[in-house]
């Protein structure tokens, strides 16, 4: 549940008005909290939505795809390139 510390006058909850420097545990931040409060905790787990996976295979597999473009090429392909497009240049041989 989201935990709020009240920055602003002026802000009832639940029928009371709360003084500046409150903190209130909210299931949600109202609209008429807007810039009268500051977010100072939030105990809900959040899930990664791309969890970024490591590992030394796709490592190996990029380096020699650099070197098979390089000895193709004679440059180094752009640092964004993928490693399946550079596998794809140094086999069409474009």
């Amino acid at each position: 549940m989201p935990k709020v510390k009240i920055t602003q006058k002026g802000i009832t909850h639940m029928g009371k008005e709360l003084s500046v420097g409150s903190e209130v545990d909210v299931k949600s931040i109202p609209a008429s909290f807007t810039n009268k409060c500051v977010l100072i905790g939030d105990d809900r787990e959040l899930e990664v939505a791309t969890p970024q996976v490591e590992s030394e295979e796709k490592d190996d597999d990029r380096e020699s795809a650099i070197e098979l473009y390089v000895e193709k090429f004679g440059d180094k392909p752009h640092g964004r390139m993928k490693t399946e497009t550079i596998m794809a240049a140094v086999m069409e041989g474009e």
